[in-house]
């Protein structure tokens, strides 16, 4: 068969799509929404009312859609104003809040409980860093958009400090690390959200140098923090345990991060965390990310322009991306909006599954077996069992058993196909009058339409299934029915008998469809003679895997029918037929007792024995060893 013919044919089950060159920018990345290459940064175009330029300011998203900024410092002084940008639409809106509104602040802390509808703002400075700090709780309401003081500075609440960070887990708010703006603490604090109580953490284990403008996430039970910077810049990655209260130090490799970096942005995405920007004595623009799971850090290879370099920015995860606001470069403050788009993780393939439901559906409804062009029925004796399949998946998987089809294909379907390669249209629609059913209703199977129509073909087949398709008992009785009725009276649909065993028959059909077995509903002379048959139709793959699964399941219950029936089968069964005769020669005395031994063929036996002697002898010759020259010559004078 030519390429173009099978390219066709695969068109036809809708398994192929249409072709096209590739630009020069998908080249070497996988394809954005916008037409460019992942992973690329993006300049948001915003408008409405722009927040001003700032930095040490915090952001948080809401519904994976609003992003909202609070506080941060001009150079000057510190905002107290929140602002909130629809994503989608990129519009920014000033929100004039109500109640208990915190005071100006900058490095202060926020995390988001979506499920609640409200973020938290804890800590911070005032423009004199180190003589104005925070230790205020507050909570913003988003549906209201009005302000609450959840504890007072006045208790006993971690001390006033910023830099700081916060993290939601379960019922509580996690406060660690930050600067009182001469010293670093290290201790571990937990805001009880049903008791509206603070709480100190006794922690243990590798507790991190003390250190500000860190970053902190969760995944899972563990909160990580990476970098910062203290006494020292820190360019290390730590882990916490919630329910141990447990500090681990993770030794990572990669890309040298030891010159430290803080006041940097960070995010974690499905086992990878992603840095972008900071200070190590020079602001980045460069985004690093660490595999959690081999804890390798390396530079990720961004298309597009990236947003200068800055720090004491801010940002956080939406879907497959990561959104960064404000920051300064050293010289200026930004109010600018950038998203890194990552790679979208990709679906799972479900062609598979796909094609059993497929599979399964048309051997069980009557509705979906009018997308059927070809029934194999089952040697069964009397009765009428089969298999419901699909013309064109048999060309493409099976071409033997296409081969077999083809001689019993309808007259007027057997010469259209013949005339031009499965899938490729007609050039004028051929007219056929319609059969009828025992009901009177106009028969309506793919051969009457196809091989000439393909579309159609697959939107009937596609039409047909339901989602709760599954093989049974009752699959006899439904595909013996057509015959019982004479469905096949007067229609194009192919009716083949195949000599092999209606379960034979369903897991080969089953296989060619989904390219998965079922071994486990199978005997082992049943899984046999799946082998045998998929041998004889030349399906290589499924004949290997039913050649293993035999080996596995060789035991003193199946090895001598096994080998019987291999021996009969000749040199297609060897394989089978070798590994039933180590298994016998390795359980010799078991298997000579066994009463099946009596019905093998003789000369089978006798080669059994042969073998058996064979290796006995030669394992009582490697166990007497080699003669001494002394003893050869004592042999050979007795001779």
């Amino acid at each position: 068969r030519q390429a173009g013919t099978r390219s066709a044919a695969i068109s036809a089950l809708g398994c192929l799509p249409p072709r096209r060159c590739p630009k020069q920018s998908e080249v070497n990345g996988e394809m954005a929404g916008d037409g460019g290459p992942y992973p690329c940064w993006e300049f948001l175009d915003c408008d409405g009312e722009v927040p001003q330029s700032r930095s040490g300011h915090t952001c948080a998203l809401h519904k994976n859609r609003y992003l909202y900024i609070f506080g941060g410092f001009d150079g000057s002084n510190c905002f107290d104003d929140l602002y909130v940008l629809d994503l989608d639409s990129r519009h920014w809106r000033k929100i004039e809040a109500g109640g208990d509104r915190p005071s100006g602040r900058a490095s202060h802390s926020a995390v988001t409980d979506d499920l609640a509808g409200v973020m938290y703002i804890f800590g911070g400075s005032g423009s004199h860093f180190g003589y104005t700090n925070k230790r205020d709780l507050c909570e913003f309401c988003f549906e209201t958009e009005t302000w609450r003081l959840l504890s007072n500075p006045l208790e006993d609440t971690p001390s006033a400090r910023y830099g700081q960070s916060i993290v939601s887990y379960r019922k509580g708010l996690y406060v660690w690390g930050g600067t009182h703006g001469t010293n670093y603490p290290t201790d571990m604090h937990r805001f009880d959200l049903c008791s509206k109580q603070w709480e100190y953490v006794v922690t243990s284990g590798d507790l991190p140098c003390g250190r500000y403008r860190h970053q902190a996430m969760v995944k899972d039970d563990l909160m990580y923090i990476v970098g910062g910077s203290g006494i020292n810049r820190y360019g290390d990655v730590f882990t916490f345990h919630f329910g141990t209260s447990v500090w681990r130090k993770l030794v990572c490799t990669g890309t040298d991060l030891s010159d430290g970096r803080y006041a940097h942005s960070a995010v974690l995405r499905e086992g990878h965390i992603y840095l972008y920007g900071g200070n190590d004595g020079v602001r980045h623009d460069d985004l690093q990310q660490l595999d959690l799971e081999t804890r390798v850090w390396s530079r990720v290879v961004v298309h597009g322009q990236c947003p200068p370099g800055r720090d004491f920015h801010a940002a956080v995860l939406r879907k497959d991306s990561m959104v960064i606001f404000g920051g300064s470069n050293g010289m200026r403050r930004h109010n600018d909006v950038f998203e890194f788009h990552l790679a979208p993780k990709i679906p799972a393939c479900t062609l598979s599954a796909d094609l059993e439901v497929i599979f399964e559906q048309v051997q069980l409804d009557e509705a979906a077996q009018r997308s059927c062009d070809v029934f194999l029925a089952a040697d069964n004796g009397e009765s009428s069992q089969g298999i419901f399949c699909h013309w064109h998946l048999l060309y493409v998987r099976c071409p033997r058993l296409h081969q077999l089809v083809q001689g019993h294909m309808p007259a007027g379907a057997r010469s259209s196909s013949q005339d031009r390669p499965p899938g490729r249209a007609q050039s004028a629609p051929v007219e056929r009058e319609p059969a009828a059913d025992v009901e009177g209703r106009p028969a309506s199977s793919p051969c009457e339409m196809a091989p000439g129509d393909p579309e159609e073909v697959i939107d009937s087949l596609l039409r047909s299934v339901v989602n709760d398709g599954t093989p049974s008992d009752g699959v006899s009785s439904q595909t013996s029915r057509p015959l019982q009725q004479g469905h096949f009276v007067g229609s194009a649909r192919a009716w083949v008998p195949v000599d092999l065993p209606h379960v034979i028959l369903w897991h080969l059909v089953h296989y060619l469809y989904v390219e998965t077995t079922r071994f486990g509903r199978l005997s082992a002379d049943q899984l046999y003679r799946l082998y045998v048959a998929a041998k004889r139709f030349e399906v290589p793959r499924l004949a290997v895997l039913c050649e293993r699964q035999i080996k596995v399941w060789l035991g003193l219950d199946n090895v001598l029918p096994l080998l019987r029936s291999s021996a009969q089968d000749g040199p297609a069964a060897q394989p089978v037929q070798d590994a039933c005769k180590h298994f016998f020669l390795a359980n010799y005395n078991q298997c000579t007792e066994l009463r099946e031994c009596e019905a093998l063929d003789p000369k089978l036996l006798c080669e059994l024995m042969r073998l058996h002697n064979s290796r006995s002898g030669a394992t009582a010759a490697a166990a007497v060893g080699p003669l001494s020259q002394q003893q050869q010559q004592q042999q050979q004078q007795q001779q």
